[in-house]
């Protein structure tokens, strides 16, 4: 669906994810692209309440609208309240849901761009169809296609360049968390910092405890390693799990209890990160630390739709074998994975990168 294109650019524009962690940091190089290519307009994140701290860390990102998980009715009228009091020349929905297309229609702003997927998609002014379900290519870059679809309208040329790391922290508050995981966890400094994440925040297939414990017990680095077992609100048990399985191979574990800000900036120590494909592994990536993340076989679900946004050589991603049950990882992927990991990020081991703080 394509109707004219616009006669100027906009004042403020209004750029919807309201969904789960993962799917909003895979959100952000539109904000940087729309930024870099509209200066000066205003960018709002329209997003869920808890991924607020990731936005702040997002210098695309001007100011946020929060979607209030009321129920259909009342969210429709407190969104399209706030929108219009905002007064947005432009809408870029990143899916094609109820509670973004009908406020934006209700709202009238009156550019509104997104995927042309379903019914709702009827709402916008200027749909691309982009046939997401095939997943040729990852997230981010379907994304960027919608952002390029909505420069386009406004005469600029469209560019898929990606700003790495895309999220900045405070190098200060980074070194604290550095030295908090030597004074209060003691890790070792002087070897590279492994994490890995075993809980599963998202909706995709995870390992098991056994499994995560394998894997640690084959990770090599020729001066050794520093292993942090990680866990999100609600994860504590499964972390502890794997860490009793390792007896007594030298760990901490590591509770994030202050928010994703300050688990960000812990993160941003990790030579490697190593999780399921859920919110904490793409936060890493967005960190640019080296990641390694564990898929399903489906294709909506696999390595290449949700990849990561760090730099391609700092990324892995593993998936069960064809004619594997989709939601079983075998043990000889563990083995596969192990010795990947081990060539590509500990065989020389990694110092921490100043390019993850700013």
């Amino acid at each position: 669906m394509t109707r004219n294109k616009a006669a100027r650019p906009p004042k403020r524009l209004v750029v919807a994810r309201n969904d789960r962690l993962g799917d909003f940091i895979l959100a952000l190089p539109c904000f940087q692209l729309l930024k870099r290519r509209l200066p000066e307009v205003e960018v709002i994140a329209y997003l869920a309440e808890y991924t607020r701290e990731i936005a702040g860390m997002c210098p695309a990102i001007d100011g946020v609208v929060v979607d209030p998980k009321l129920d259909k009715i009342d969210t429709i009228r407190h969104v399209t309240r706030e929108w219009r009091e905002r007064r947005f020349d432009a809408l870029l929905a990143l899916r094609s849901v109820w509670d973004v297309s009908v406020p934006g229609l209700l709202a009238r702003i009156p550019i509104r761009v997104g995927p042309l997927t379903n019914l709702y998609s009827a709402l916008l002014t200027h749909a691309l169809r982009q046939k997401r379900s095939k997943s040729i290519k990852p997230e981010w870059s379907y994304n960027l296609d919608l952002a390029n679809h909505l420069l386009h309208l406004y005469g600029f040329e469209g560019e898929t360049r990606i700003e790495r790391p895309v999220i900045r922290l405070n190098s200060d508050r980074v070194r604290e968390r550095r030295l908090m995981l030597r004074d209060r966890y003691g890790v070792n400094l002087e070897r590279p910092i492994v994490f890995v994440h075993p809980g599963q925040s998202g909706t995709s297939n995870n390992l098991s405890a056994k499994q995560y414990a394998d894997l640690i017990r084959g990770l090599r680095a020729p001066q050794g390693f520093s292993l942090v077992i990680t866990a999100g609100p609600g994860e504590l048990l499964l972390a502890r799990s794997v860490s009793s399985l390792i007896g007594d191979f030298g760990h901490a574990v590591f509770e994030s209890t202050e928010g994703l800000r300050a688990f960000a900036e812990t993160l941003a120590n990790a030579d490697v990160f190593i999780a399921s494909s859920t919110g904490p592994l793409h936060l890493a990536g967005a960190l640019d630390r080296p990641t390694a993340g564990f898929y399903e076989r489906r294709i909506t679900r696999g390595p290449l739709r949700w990849q990561t946004l760090n730099s391609p050589d700092r990324l892995l991603g593993f998936e069960p074998p064809p004619g594997a049950d989709e939601r079983d990882v075998p043990a000889t992927d563990i083995g596969a994975a192990i010795s990947q990991i081990n060539n590509r990020f500990l065989s020389t081991g990694m110092p921490p990168d100043p390019a993850a703080v700013q």
